[in-house]
């Protein structure tokens, strides 16, 4: 039960704090070191001039 709980946590965190489209997330791993992976679909051209992939992209970079 406290792998989903968690797993609601990560999903919420990408959406609430991220902005990423729900739509978008298909999968979501955290690693031992606490690194998140954030897997997505369906990106379409438009998606990479959005705020929240460019957010994302140099969160992404500085790790």
């Amino acid at each position: 039960m406290e792998e989903v709980q968690c797993e609601e946590q990560l999903y919420d965190y990408c959406v609430e704090a991220l902005f990423i489209p729900e739509d978008k997330i298909e999968e979501l791993n955290m690693n031992d070191s606490y690194s998140l992976e954030v897997t997505l679909n369906n990106i379409e051209l438009e998606d990479l001039g959005e705020d929240w992939y460019v957010n994302l992209m140099k969160i992404s970079k500085d790790s």
